[in-house]
């Protein structure tokens, strides 16, 4: 085995892990050495802290942080962008209220908010810390004001929640989608275009449970994430040696599905 400073200081700290206090630790200094990884990666990239291609091209990040998932999909602009030819044509449409649930730090609530200036959009997000940086980063693309942040979204609250005309509504929340979208709450949806991320790999009766609800007043599409992401498909990342394959996508490989839903 490579002897390497490394495998050294593994060696000299494996005993102590067995320490609470030392793991905990350690797993900041692991998040710590990670962030400021990825921000030096980003700013060579991307300076000025755009995103730099995609369905939201020149929104800007108050800092390189997100909350969830890695920050340099999201300034590259391959961040779910297996959805782009969904967007655009969305993009063609009018929409009066815009929701988004999962938040985070507010890569689609803010990025949407600047597409669709007349439409009011609300953001869902129980974590405290997401809700911090995405209100500064609608601070940053001057969205603050169009912005309603708020915490809990339950099927009831969604099933009451009044759309003035056509709504849109995008939707991440890690297999709590089971529980949001009911018989009750998809009455409420038919005049609503959905894109909802669908995490059959936590229960695999979530697809099976919510999609039948949309059978007569919506078409679906359903989009396959693409695990296969190259630096190459990105022409402006050309001469950029501190980027590779795996930074593009976040799923490590999972393959995961998104379902349109587009009201009939």
């Amino acid at each position: 085995m490579k002897i390497t400073v490394k495998n050294i200081a593994y060696n000299i700290m494996r005993p102590l892990l067995a320490l609470g206090f030392v793991r905990t630790l350690a797993a900041k200094f692991y998040t710590a050495s990670k962030y400021f990884e990825e921000s030096n990666i980003c700013k060579n990239i991307s300076p000025k802290k755009t995103v730099l291609s995609g369905a939201f091209e020149g929104m800007r990040y108050h800092s390189f942080q997100s909350y969830g998932s890695v920050i340099i999909p999201k300034i590259v602009g391959s961040y779910e962008d297996e959805l782009l030819p969904i967007f655009k044509k969305l993009f063609t449409k009018n929409y009066s209220e815009i929701i988004d649930i999962g938040t985070a730090e507010g890569y689609y609530a803010i990025g949407l908010s600047l597409k669709f200036p007349t439409a009011k959009v609300f953001g869902y997000e129980v974590n405290e810390q997401a809700k911090i940086l995405c209100h500064n980063n609608a601070e940053e693309n001057n969205m603050a004001s169009r912005l309603q942040l708020c915490s809990f979204l339950d099927a009831e609250q969604l099933s009451r929640f009044v759309f003035t005309q056509k709504g849109l509504i995008i939707c991440d929340c890690e297999g709590y989608e089971k529980q949001l979208f009911t018989s009750a709450s998809a009455k409420n949806l038919h005049q609503c275009d959905l894109i909802i991320e669908l995490h059959d790999c936590n229960d695999d009766s979530i697809s099976k449970t919510i999609l039948p609800l949309f059978n007569q007043t919506h078409k679906l599409t359903l989009v396959k994430s693409n695990p296969h992401k190259k630096v190459s498909d990105y022409p402006f990342l050309k001469n950029k040696p501190c980027l590779h394959d795996d930074m593009l996508d976040e799923r490590n490989g999972i393959i995961m599905y998104w379902a349109v839903l587009e009201a009939l």
